[in-house]
């Protein structure tokens, strides 16, 4: 349902022109992990991405580069919400075959609710084994 309607009240008319989503005025980071689906073991997340705002209604297409490792199957996306600090998961691509040189994308139009605020990114090596010994 598309609410519109126009109105004449003295000599100013009004006019509705539907629904509106206001522009984000928060920064959203992006990082993201390698993970082998089938140990189910994923990687310390990268280094952040460069903050930026999301315009109203609009997506954004993140990019990456691949894994030398060949046990790397997949590509864990992680995303703060709007002005917010912490890395939350946004989704799962298929990791791109060729290493390090091919090119991974992900267009990106998830709103911040439908980001899961129960798994966070593993950050500062936090998903590293413990060390030998």
């Amino acid at each position: 349902m598309n609410p519109r309607w126009l109105t004449v009240d003295n000599i100013v008319t009004w006019t509705n022109g539907g629904p509106y989503a206001t522009a984000g005025s928060g920064v959203t980071l992006y990082a993201y992990s390698f993970k082998n689906s089938v140990s189910g073991t994923v990687s310390t997340a990268s280094p952040l991405s460069l903050p930026f705002t999301f315009a109203a209604d609009h997506s954004a297409l993140v990019q990456g580069n691949g894994s030398d490792d060949p046990q790397v199957d997949t590509i864990v996306i992680w995303r703060t919400v709007q002005g917010g600090s912490v890395l939350l998961y946004d989704s799962e691509i298929p990791a791109p075959t060729g290493g390090s040189s091919a090119i991974w994308s992900y267009l990106d139009s998830t709103p911040d609710t439908g980001l899961n605020s129960l798994i966070e990114a593993p950050i500062a090596f936090s998903n590293n084994p413990p060390p030998a010994g």
